[in-house]
C-alpha cells in the first residue's frame, strides 16, 4: 500500500527534497499500517506520526516497470 501525506508549505517541501536524506531515499520506507494506526489511536502527536522512519527504501513493485 502506498501512503503519502502532503503537508507543509511549498517552500518546506522544496527544502525537504534538497536534503541528503531525500536524495538517498525519495520513495520512503515500508511500514506497518496497523502499528501506525495504533500509535494514532494512542494519541501520538501528528508531527511524529508524519516523520519518515529510518529504514531502507521501500521496494518498487516490478509491476510498476521501474526496476
Amino acid at each position: 500500500m502506498e501512503f503519502q501525506v502532503d503537508c507543509g508549505t511549498v517552500e518546506q517541501a522544496t527544502a525537504l527534497m534538497r536534503t541528503p536524506a531525500y536524495a538517498e531515499n525519495p520513495v520512503g520506507v515500508s511500514y506497518d499500517p496497523d502499528a501506525l494506526l495504533a500509535r494514532f489511536e494512542a494519541g501520538e502527536p501528528e508531527e511524529t506520526l508524519l516523520a519518515m522512519p529510518a529504514g531502507p527504501p521501500s521496494p518498487i513493485p516490478a509491476a510498476h516497470g521501474m526496476n
